[in-house]
């Protein structure tokens, strides 16, 4: 039987300095139900993985969605996975075919739209009244944000806006977090992604079948991205054989 998608609680803020700061401090005070969803016109301090700034001008979508786990959890990664799909459908469902054909997900966080970043995600796990829960944060370019940005950073980013994509912000938010609700728990990518899915995925590849650079403990190898597997890693074809990505920072050498 396939399970009921959980009501949520949509709250809006004006400006906030994370989103994602704001629901891990609720959901650990018990301020917040676990399934509340957060966003934010404006984020002070949006953060990124690996610790590095994402700025948040007005004119972004810039949520939080958090989801309780029980600790039985076979496949924790791929809910950023997931969260990067669940973004690139409902940006497509506003495009047309030649716009949604240039979407792909680069593994494991960003959406890339014609080569260049439009939006970033960032899970976080926090302590809850129940137990543990999993925090999914979105951001998405949706107006120009290049003056907001560092100068290196001009020429690889995007927006919405600037591909020619309209969009209703409160409905986009809501889309993706039913559309990652549906990933979660009806199909249940979290105890095992089914083939489907992890096709998905790989049909909206950003890296496949691109020259990468990544480190390998304390080695930096390079190799081609092949596919994303079914535990969420990212497969990279060496010269000295296969290796699976599981985390850390994998870039398309030439490319970024």
């Amino acid at each position: 039987m396939e399970k009921k998608l959980p009501v949520r609680e949509y709250i809006l803020l004006d400006e906030t300095v994370s989103t994602n700061n704001d629901l891990k401090n609720g959901l650990r005070s018990g301020e917040i139900s676990p399934l509340s969803v957060i966003s934010a016109k404006r984020q002070s301090g949006g953060r990124g993985r690996l610790g590095r700034e994402f700025v948040s001008p007005p004119g972004g979508v810039y949520f939080s969605a958090s989801y309780p786990l029980t600790g039985r959890e076979k496949n924790i990664p791929f809910l950023t996975l997931a969260a990067g799909l669940a973004a690139a459908e409902a940006i497509e469902e506003n495009t047309d075919e030649i716009t949604a054909a240039r979407i792909k997900i680069k593994w494991p966080n960003d959406i890339y739209i014609g080569g260049k970043k439009v939006c970033g995600i960032l899970t976080e796990l926090t302590s809850c009244k129940s137990g543990l829960a999993a925090v999914v944060g979105v951001g998405i370019n949706c107006a120009p944000v290049r003056d907001a940005c560092p100068a290196e950073l001009a020429d690889k980013i995007t927006s919405l806006g600037e591909e020619g994509i309209s969009f209703e912000k409160e409905k986009l938010v809501r889309t993706i977090t039913e559309k990652l609700d549906t990933f979660v728990y009806s199909l249940g990518v979290l105890d095992g992604a089914p083939a489907e899915f992890t096709d998905a995925i790989n049909s909206r590849s950003y890296l496949k079948g691109k020259k990468i650079a990544f480190d390998n403990g304390s080695q930096r190898c390079e190799g081609i991205a092949a596919s994303v597997l079914p535990d969420g890693s990212l497969l990279a074809l060496t010269d000295s054989g296969s290796t699976a990505i599981k985390f850390g920072e994998v870039v398309a050498v030439g490319s970024n």
